[in-house]
This record gives structure tokens, sequence and C-alpha cells, in this order.
């Protein structure tokens, strides 16, 4: 009987010590970086709709409906559209392995036309019939979409030329109107100082998101129309929207990605300090962390080493910060990044970089940001004490598949063993703000930019350049 009781008091021990470690682990600032991000950012995060991860399924005919988590079973045009081009052998979006089917198609673009409804401005659209949100944009329904528009027309085009229906191209004629009309006048066309942009999300009016893949995907569209029609409506479309794209692609261009959007996020930028070298990270004093707008002159200050350094928006984390102190001639607060020697390549490591060095720190943007189509840097500060000679970066959280974290560009430091107090100042381009894109829109980049350089010669490098993202992203 002793033993026993003696067996379920150790047990009851080792619980109770193991609930009071958890605790102690959750409250302290030295705690692992938590992604995806905190239940905190959730909060005042809008609930995506999770198009991406539904169930794709077909009704009695073989048009393609989706089952989407908390939004149920419904038809979305696009997906309507992109399986009809499937069934008439033109391209395979999802690599289904679906073989052609002409009655599909026929029951498809059947389906096409009977959906295609007049907007109160007597344009022809395809309505999504149920809300949208992906990163922290919002649409209500109903609602239409270039890229929904671009697939249902070329669909529809696949259709005329399979099956040799003149409805079918008449159709995606007056489905192509929307394409060309600006946003003001209720189409989907950004059309601002010499830009002409075809809007994937149509909203907010005065400053959308510019989804990448819905532009090219319209371009696309209203060239196959043209080579149909011979329309020089069309044609012209194509061209003014070729010569944005050009100008653009610059802002969408992290270095390693080519973003969705240009829409940033705003909140949890993820950064941390690392080697460049992946030799020696040295014991660097940090006492401030800020991030600053130059057009707005606002600043997000994370005062490092005081008691709320761990907390709120602007935070640190990770177990590689040492713990507060103070600088005795100054009075300044300050955390230590702990000594880190043989660090792992974060291009190269099994875990893409992601658990070591833990000195990770939050910021969020600072004032409001207004302007999607904005190139000036923000500047990141640093305040350190130069007590050592070494290399340290700064490196950011990455928004496409591959290593977890990249460094930013020109956020090297050579440290020289000063003794002093000094500023870091690192530029912040809008190109690294991006939201998270995955392999799917990596490689529609790839072959739409391929497909645009077939026609216009002028994208060739930066088809290479987004292919080469593509297979640096471990793709093959």
């Amino acid at each position: 009987m002793k033993k026993k009781y003696r067996l379920f008091s150790g047990i009851v021990l080792l619980l109770f010590c193991g609930i009071i470690a958890g605790v102690v682990w959750f409250i302290s600032p030295s705690k692992a970086v938590r992604i995806p991000p905190s239940a905190e950012a959730y909060s005042a995060f809008p609930k995506q709709t999770d198009v991406q991860n539904a169930a794709h399924l077909f009704d009695e005919n073989g048009v393609a409906l989706l089952d989407i988590k908390e939004v149920g079973k419904v038809y979305n045009p696009a997906f309507v559209a992109l399986y009809a081009l499937t069934y008439a052998g033109v391209e395979d979006y999802f690599a289904s392995g679906i073989q052609p089917d002409m009655q599909k198609l026929r029951n498809s673009c059947d389906w096409l036309i009977a959906a295609l409804k007049k907007t109160p401005g007597n344009r022809y659209v395809w309505y999504y019939d149920f809300d949208s949100t992906y990163n922290d944009v919002s649409i209500q329904a109903p609602w239409f979409s270039a890229f929904g528009q671009a697939v249902g027309i070329e669909a529809l085009c696949a259709g005329y030329e399979k099956l040799k229906e003149e409805k079918y191209l008449l159709a995606a004629q007056q489905a192509a109107d929307v394409l060309m009309t600006p946003l003001k006048d209720g189409g989907v066309l950004y059309a601002r100082n010499g830009l002409h942009f075809f809007e994937e999300i149509p909203a907010p009016q005065d400053n959308p998101s510019h989804i990448l893949n819905g532009h090219m995907r319209a371009m696309l569209a209203l060239y196959k129309l043209y080579q149909l029609t011979n329309g020089r409506k069309y044609l012209d479309a194509f061209q003014k929207g070729a010569e944005s794209l050009k100008r653009l692609l610059p802002l969408y261009d992290t270095g390693y990605a080519y973003r969705y959007d240009l829409n940033p996020r705003k909140t949890e930028l993820l950064f941390r300090f690392n080697d460049p070298y992946n030799m020696h990270l040295p014991s660097l004093p940090i006492s401030s962390i800020r991030l600053y707008d130059p057009l707005s002159e606002k600043t997000v200050t994370l005062d490092v080493g005081s008691d709320s350094d761990a907390q709120g928006r602007a935070r640190i984390a990770g177990n590689d910060w040492t713990l507060a102190a103070r600088d005795a001639g100054t009075g300044k607060s300050y955390r230590l990044l702990r000594e880190k020697k043989d660090l792992s390549n974060p291009l190269m490591a099994p875990d893409g970089g992601m658990n070591a060095p833990g000195t990770y720190f939050y910021l969020p943007l600072p004032g409001d940001w207004t302007d999607n189509l904005r190139t000036e840097n923000f500047e990141l500060i640093v305040e350190y004490r130069d007590i050592c000679s070494g290399n340290v970066s700064v490196e950011m959280r990455t928004m496409a598949p591959g290593a977890a974290f990249r460094p930013l560009r020109d956020g090297d430091l050579l440290l020289t063993g000063s003794g002093e107090w000094r500023e870091w100042r690192i530029p912040l381009r809008v190109s690294d703000l991006g939201y998270w894109c995955g392999n799917l829109y990596a490689e529609k980049h790839a072959v739409y930019l391929e497909k645009l350089a077939g026609i216009d010669k002028r994208f060739e490098s930066y088809a290479h350049k987004a292919r080469g993202y593509y297979n640096l992203s471990g793709n093959r």
C-alpha cells in the first residue's frame, strides 16, 4: 500500500511540476515564437473564406460546385469555368487528371450562359452568391470578379471552338464588357493615373488590392477574344493591361517570389536577428526597435527590456533573448541576443531555419495604410550597443514556400566593438510586406507570364524569374 501511495504521490508531483513549468513558459518573454500569429491577432483579423481547401464536387451534369467550410455547397463561376476548360482539354488547372468530355463541356458552358446576369449598369457578369474574405479584404454577395469573368470567357471560347456553336462566342463577348468598364462605372477595371488593371476583387473601389494572377488571366482572356473576333477593343484593352503590368511588376517582386497582390500585411510583421554568414551570432545588447514611416512621420516603438516588451502588437518572442537589464551609464533598458555558434543556413535547413535562433520580434505598420500602389520604403531602426566585433542581420518571415526566414535587403551590420550605443537603419521595402502566397499561385504567376511572353517578348525576363522563383522554392 505504501509503494502504491508513493507512486501515486510521485505522479501527482510530476503533473503539478509540469503544469507550473507550462505556466512559467507561457508567461515568459523568452518563450518560443508562436506561428501562426497569436489569438490576439486573429481577434482583429477577418475570418477567411476557405475556398482553397473546399471540397470539389460535381452535379449530375458534371458541372463543378464547391463545398466551402461554413459556407456550404455553392456554384463558384470560376471553378465551373476552370473545369469546363479541363473538359475541353485546354487546361487542367487543378491537376485533376480529368479527361476531355465534350458533353460535360457543353453542360458547363450552358450553365455559364444561364448564369450570366445583367448588372444595373447593363453589363453581363457571373455573380458570386457568397460573401468572401481573404487576408484583410472582405466583399459581400452578390459580387463579381475579373478572374471569374476571364476564365468564364475562356471556357466559352473553348466551347465555341470545340462545339462550333456561335452562342458561346456571343456570350463570351457579353462577359468581356465589364472587364473594360472602370470601377466607378460598375466594372472591374482600375483606370487611374495611366494604369489599367483588371481587379479580381473590385473593392474597395478607391484602393483595390491589385491581385496579380487575376489581372494576367483577364489579359489572356481578352487576347483570346481578339484572336477569335479580330475585335480591336480587345487588343487595345490587352495592350493597356500589358503596359500597366510591366510598370507594376517590380512592386510584386520580393527577390524570392512574386506577391499575390499589392495589399500589405499590416500587423504581426515577424522578424528576427541572425548572423548573415550562419557562423556566430554575437551577444548584442538591443535597447529599442522602431518602425518609421517617412510619409506619415509616424513610428511604432518596441522598448526592449521594458516590463511590457513581450506583450502587445510590438513585442519580442523566442528563447534567445536574455533577461532584461539596464545600462549603468545611460539608464537604457535592453536585452542581449543569446550568443549562438554554428548556425544552420535557413535556406538549406530541413525546417527552413524556423527554430534557431529564437530572436524574434513582431511589429505592426505605423499609421493607416491608404495606397496599395505606394513605393516609398519604411525604415527599421535598431538601437544597439557595439560591444564586440562580428556580424548580425535582420531576417523577415517569408511569404512563399521554401526558407522560413530570409534576410532583409541591405539588412547586414558589421560590428566593430567600439562600446558605443548606435542606431542601425534598415530600409523595409513595401514589396517585403505581402501576405502568404503559396505554391499554386507561384506556379500560376510563372505560367501566365510565360503565356504573356509568347505574345509580348517584353515579359520573357519576368517569366524566367517567376519560373526560377517557383523552382527555388523546392518545386520542379
